[in-house]
């Protein structure tokens, strides 16, 4: 009988592994087709282009990391990139592509999917495999992880210093301790709100520590006693851990050591990140993440967000506080990652500055507890119908997050009414006009070195110069001392506002364009063109209803442009221009107004005669005093919303 016994449980045993191996295995492939799969399908976001344009660039040109504490956050990206960029054989910023930069998050956050590994013996391999195949389906998860910035590495991080930290407790192994204080200090060079995770965690385990109290009810006094008896043995570890975290924050910070100072200023910076706080003009109220995680129905009616992992976590939480500890240590790991949980929640949603990336670590505690919510109910389903609709159920789901990745990452990648992870994104409109510049740099004829964009915008006009990166030396983002010098330039873009008074600058050299591009839905572009350009110039047929106007597109100066506020980019080196701009789809791309634009257009052969005029400009005449464009000359930079 006890051998007819132990042979049904090794069989149940082994057929639990199986099943944990074949999770396991599916997403794995899940997370490197939905990471990978058409990279440069969205437009660039303005962080995306600031981290390349900025940062990245002058490191491929043979200089350092420059931290920029305003607004610039640590290194770890552009470092992570750099290595990339290294092993795939690039060394100039004209050779990157949004494929290229967005590999880097992707790549963290399939290791994510393998991290979690790592805390089987907490969470039970059921729930470890079913964490991993949410972490590869959450919809937002995979969103960001396509997304140039730094919150899926600082993720990783986390979840890194969290794994090493339980496989301390159990071991005991010094080195666990090592790797949990390198994990501390790559979170600080990712991202300063990496003190936001370090407080959760320090309170869930408080939290985890006071409940096994109230629940065994040794009292105070046997705490100290215990921790009398085990000071000797964490103390050294704890200090081994804490010189390593320093020790690598202060080698990247610096600029492996060319920089010192930087390292200091790291931590100067969280004054102005502790006035920003309180919202700088992304103030949310306190209950917005929890609606965004939860979902909403979009513009045509379907139900999008990740309640089913919510729920399934609420399942997960209940088991970890009243499951009896007949396994103690793996019940202490699930009860901590619910405190975490709820603290990191609570303590995003208490600080009025919000944008949707930022609760990416509380998603994905989460999702580490709906992993053990699915194993929870597939363990206490009894028969083979409940079994079959838990299966059923949990299929279904997997099946309606895929739907979910489908459509925000490669139908509607920037529709807000589709998509609720897109926050003051690039409108795809945009490449309308990327593409009429390049191809008339290409229609002039002679090197790109010698074509030049001026972008005179309050937000200095992110991505776009990106976009131009190809011409010359780049875009300048700029308005000029000497307003003279905009007579040298080939293309003027700007705000709505400014382009009369600019037009009046240049009358003699430069033409308005009467067409209207979309940065984003809200902020429109306009175009002054050489003159002697116009001839070479493609023109579109103009939509047959251009969208709207917004009534006011100039920063409000008490608050910050949601783009943020970065150092606009040293110039590019000068480089070939390719013969498709990059993201130029040849399919039609589809306008901010609902019109669809042909990939390419032929000249108009009703523009009247004049409009085509290819003679010398003649001389500007000299400007006796400057219009007033301080709306459009203002410090406002390009910048990180992270």
């Amino acid at each position: 009988m006890v051998l007819r016994l132990n042979t049904s449980h090794s069989r149940a045993a082994a057929g639990q592994l199986s099943t944990a191996v074949a999770l396991g295995i599916l997403a794995l492939v899940l997370s490197l087709i939905t990471r990978f799969a058409l990279l440069d399908h969205r437009v660039m976001h303005t962080d995306e282009a600031v981290q390349a344009e900025i940062y990245l660039a002058p490191m491929l040109r043979g200089g350092v990391y420059e931290y920029r504490g305003a607004d610039g956050h640590g290194p770890l990206l552009v470092y992570s990139t750099r290595v990339l960029c290294w092993l795939s054989g690039v060394g100039s910023p004209s050779e990157l592509n949004e494929s290229l930069l967005r590999i880097t998050p992707a790549l963290y956050s399939v290791a994510l999917v393998l991290l979690v590994w790592l805390m089987a013996d907490g969470l039970g391999r059921g729930a470890t495999a079913w964490a991993s195949l949410f972490t590869a389906l959450s919809p937002m998860m995979v969103y960001y992880s396509r997304y140039y910035i730094m919150e899926v590495p600082l993720v990783f991080m986390t979840t890194l210093a969290i794994a090493a930290g339980w496989r301390y407790s159990v071991s005991r192994h010094p080195a666990w301790m090592v790797v949990a204080g390198a994990a501390v200090g790559l979170m600080h060079v990712t991202k300063e709100t990496f003190l936001i995770q370090l407080i959760a965690g320090g309170l869930a385990l408080l939290a985890t520590r006071a409940f096994e109290l109230v629940l065994s009810g040794t009292g105070y006094g046997r705490i100290n006693r215990s921790f009398a008896r085990r000071r000797a043995s964490v103390l050294l570890p704890l200090v081994l851990a804490a010189a390593v975290a320093v020790g690598i924050s202060f080698l990247l910070f610096s600029g492996f050591f060319t920089k010192p100072g930087q390292f200091f200023e790291s931590f100067r910076s969280y004054v102005s990140y502790a006035q920003r706080a309180e919202g700088a003009g992304h103030e949310k109220p306190w209950w917005w993440y929890g609606t965004l995680l939860w979902g909403r129905r979009d513009a045509g009616g379907f139900l999008i967000g990740e309640w089913p992992l919510i729920l399934l976590a609420a399942v997960g939480a209940g088991r970890a506080f009243t499951t009896r500890p007949t396994r103690y240590e793996n019940v202490r790991l699930q009860r901590f990652l619910a405190f975490y949980a709820a603290a990191l929640f609570c303590g995003y949603s208490i600080i009025a500055y919000k944008t949707p990336w930022t609760i990416l670590g509380a998603e994905h505690a989460i999702i580490l507890l709906a992993g053990l919510g699915a194993a929870t109910l597939i363990a206490r389903t009894r028969g083979p119908t409940a079994r079959f609709l838990v299966w059923a159920a949990l299929a279904t789901t997997a099946g309606y997050l895929s739907l979910q990745i489908w459509r925000q990452n490669f139908r509607w990648p920037a529709d807000t009414a589709h998509n609720p992870y897109v926050y003051s994104h690039t409108s795809p409109d945009v490449l309308r006009l990327v593409r009429q510049v390049n191809d008339t740099a290409r229609a002039r004829g002679g090197p790109p070195a010698d074509f030049n964009v001026f972008i005179i915008h309050p937000e200095s006009g992110y991505p776009l110069p990106w976009y131009f990166r190809h011409l010359g030396g780049g875009a300048t983002t700029e308005m000029p001392e000497d307003s003279s010098l905009l007579t040298r330039a080939d293309v003027i873009i700007t705000v709505p506002e400014a382009a009369p008074l600019l037009g009046a600058l240049v009358s003699s050299t430069h033409r308005e364009i009467q067409e209207t591009w979309l940065l984003r839905p809200d902020a429109p572009l306009r175009a002054l063109f050489r003159r002697s350009l116009l001839g070479d110039l493609p023109r579109p047929a103009p939509p047959a209803s251009p969208p709207p106007l917004p009534a006011r597109t100039t920063p409000d100066p008490s608050k910050p442009d949601p783009s943020g506020d970065s150092e606009p980019p040293p110039p590019a080196g000068a480089s070939s221009l390719p013969d498709t701009s990059p993201l130029m789809p040849a399919e039609p791309v589809e306008s901010a107004a609902g019109e669809t634009e042909p990939a390419t257009t032929e000249p108009d052969p009703a523009a009247p005669a004049e409009e085509t005029n290819t003679e010398p400009a003649p001389e500007p005449a000299p400007a006796t005093a400057d219009p007033d464009l301080s709306s459009v000359t203002t410090d406002a930079t390009p910048s990180s919303d992270r």
